[in-house]
């Protein structure tokens, strides 16, 4: 004996909907993120020392992420000038990185902005921060924030 199921016709248009509401939602999310890339920060430090002063910064994630430009201003308003090349990003959707860069010229007074580079060129500024101490370091934390997921 053979069992079989029968489906009622209003059952049937049901899962038809559900099944079109699930590829609607499916097709949004997969455009949102092919649209939007994001890092999520977890911090940022910088220490003065006597050979300059040390930036580092921790990611969670990074999305669709090229990598960092260290940018540096000597005053509020005055805009940030890049201070490193392109540092390549090392982390990935599932796990983060650490990073660092030394100037060598800066002081107490400059202000640092780490710029994260997307992988379709476009790019995001945080910060500023300045060092204000030897020991321990200034540290700035982040709110965790993710786009396009």
């Amino acid at each position: 004996m053979i069992a079989t199921t029968t489906t009622s016709p209003r059952r049937r248009l049901v899962l038809s909907a559900f099944a079109l509401f699930a590829a609607a939602v499916l097709a949004l999310l997969v455009s949102l993120s092919v649209a939007y890339a994001s890092v999520t920060f977890i911090g940022f430090a910088a220490t003065r020392s006597s050979t300059g002063v040390l930036i580092t910064w921790s990611t969670a994630t990074e999305i669709k992420t090229a990598g960092f430009r260290v940018l540096a201003s000597t005053a509020p308003n005055v805009p940030p000038t890049p201070l490193s090349r392109l540092i390549p990003a090392q982390g990935d959707s599932f796990m983060g990185a650490d990073y660092s860069f030394t100037d060598r010229t800066g002081t107490a007074t400059t202000r640092y902005f780490i710029e994260v580079v997307m992988l379709d060129q476009s790019t995001e500024l945080i910060g500023p921060l300045l060092p204000l101490s030897d020991e321990p370091a200034t540290r700035l934390f982040l709110p965790l924030v993710v786009v396009g997921r």
